[in-house]
């Protein structure tokens, strides 16, 4: 009963924002569709996935960060945008497997990812609401990433915000400040016990024919865990290749040196895949590189190389003290456009870590992980 409300609530929402009332609205407004579904086979062949208090994290490296060995319907969205004179809105909910990657969602399945109000006034625009993070080269949804599954540093990154962003334009370049309720709205009540609130800033410029942006924001997360992560990108293309590269720092440090704090990782905290630890830092570089080397057919690479400390850590299949370790990734996917609106992928992706045991194999218990995983994700994609 709770979900059907949800979806009957989601589907007025929308409608709220594109109905009768703006039926004279000489801007007009749009109303976006997009659906995914995968398929995801993983050579680890794990017989249990990651279950709360492990450390195995196949799933991280799946289209549907679900199950392997079955189909998934990853994502189905429903959104509208519009204008009406200098105010501006937006909507999106989201149905699936990735829902819960949006946040505020009881049971996964439905969600709202964003709902905002913008006006634009003395050049600037201000947004109120439930809006899309700035920080990150991937996003949510899978027709709009040119792989299957998304990069390590992704699983690290904030998807919306519940808050309020000031913007605008300095000469060639676009600035934004905003505050927020934390590092996610996927964050319960528990992390804001006091009224503290996150912060967040974005820059953006073009150099050369080469997009670049930088983005960063720190929360205090529980009254005790501060968060701070540096996100920075430059992207571009030519002739009919694409490519980019992204830089991440994430800090993750407790207040107080004492007690434990899970990682601000979305829905990795129900997994403890890392567990709880006293200080975290992240390093990651991430390279994308695209090209369409015919009408119908694009093929994309990515390449990732992580480093993390973890400082006192008491987790399972990791270290008792202070830990560090270094992880690669490769994935390679091709598309195929079977119609205008219709894209097919197949993708291979190899993971491996110098030293942790992250990955379930298929040991029936899930305690004997591995240090590496190969997969092959296939995926159908609708937008519209």
């Amino acid at each position: 009963m709770r979900k059907l409300l949800v979806v009957a609530a989601a589907g007025l929402f929308i409608a709220g924002f594109a109905g009768n009332s703006f039926a004279d609205d000489e801007d007009g407004y749009d109303v976006t569709f997009g659906a995914s579904a995968s398929y995801t086979y993983d050579f680890n062949d794990p017989d249990v996935l990651n279950q709360p208090g492990g450390s195995a994290v196949n799933q991280l490296t799946y289209g549907s960060r679900e199950q392997d060995e079955s189909f998934n319907i990853d994502l189905v969205q429903i959104g509208v945008t519009g204008q009406r004179g200098p105010v501006m809105y937006g909507a999106k909910v989201d149905f699936g497997d990735l829902a819960t990657l949006a946040g505020d969602s009881s049971d996964g399945d439905v969600a709202l990812q964003e709902a905002y109000l913008a006006i634009e006034t003395m050049g600037l625009t201000v947004t109120a609401g439930r809006f899309a993070t700035p920080i990150g080269y991937e996003v949510m949804e899978p027709w709009a990433n040119a792989n299957i599954s998304r990069s390590v540093i992704w699983n690290f990154m904030p998807v919306n915000h519940d808050g309020l962003m000031v913007g605008g334009s300095a000469g060639p370049v676009d600035l934004a400040i905003g505050v927020v309720n934390g590092f996610t709205v996927a964050d319960p009540i528990a992390n804001n016990p006091d009224d503290e609130y996150g912060f967040i800033a974005s820059l953006g410029t073009n150099v050369g024919g080469i997009d670049l942006n930088l983005a960063a924001i720190y929360t205090e997360e529980q009254q005790v865990n501060d968060v701070f992560e540096i996100n920075a990108i430059g992207s571009g293309s030519c002739g009919n290749c694409r490519y980019a590269l992204e830089f991440t720092y994430l800090e993750s440090d407790l207040d107080n040196n004492s007690g434990a704090t899970s990682l601000p990782i979305g829905d990795i905290n129900d997994t403890n895949a890392f567990g709880n630890s006293e200080d975290f830092d992240l390093w990651d570089i991430t390279a994308y590189f695209g090209m369409s080397p015919c009408e119908r057919w694009n093929i994309d690479a990515r390449f990732s190389w992580t480093d993390w400390t973890i400082n006192n850590y008491g987790g399972y299949a990791l270290s008792s003290n202070d830990f560090s370790d270094q992880m690669w990734s490769v994935t390679l996917t091709a598309g195929y456009d079977v119609t205008e609106d219709v894209q097919a992928r197949i993708e291979y992706r190899h993971d491996e870590a110098d030293d942790s045991a992250l990955f379930a194999d298929d040991d029936s218990t899930g305690s004997n992980p591995d240090r590496s995983i190969d997969l092959v994700n296939m995926q159908l994609v609708w937008a519209p």
